[in-house]
């Protein structure tokens, strides 16, 4: 019985961090505007603007309202899927690992922190253009 109860106990204290979300996904603003939605995220130095058709998650609850699946990546910052088009993306912010079959991704490095975007190949062309064009132009150190 006491067998049981301590790895019962050991499982809910491991559960605690496997939050595929970074700590710092929840110091992030998604605000509207001039069409486009701004995400910023002042504790990890990240100010950018998306497409205005995405839903965000920044935390396992509200992923799951979104994607029934599990996240594909860890250290998750913001998740966007569309409403209208069937893609996601994920930013992350200083990922052990950001590769994944189904995604094209890119990285940039500013301070010492690395962001990946990592967006499904089910995007179309441009709009894959358009998020790594403008998702890594107004980070700061």
């Amino acid at each position: 019985m006491i067998s049981k109860v301590l790895v019962g106990g050991l499982a809910m204290v491991s559960c605690v961090g496997c939050s595929s979300f970074n700590t710092l996904a929840s110091y992030t603003q998604i605000k509207e505007e001039d069409g486009y939605y701004k995400i910023v995220n002042a504790e990890a130095g990240i100010e950018t603007v998306t497409f205005h058709d995405f839903k965000f998650a920044t935390n396992r609850s509200s992923f799951k309202k979104l994607n029934a699946n599990r996240p594909v990546f860890n250290n998750i910052l913001v998740y966007g899927r569309t409403v209208d088009e069937p893609y996601e993306y994920y930013l992350l912010y200083n990922p052990k690992s950001a590769s994944n079959a189904a995604y094209m991704s890119k990285d940039t490095l500013v301070g010492g922190k690395r962001f990946v975007l990592a967006i499904s190949k089910e995007a179309p062309a441009e709009d894959r253009k358009f998020l790594f064009d403008r998702m890594f132009q107004y980070i700061t150190d």
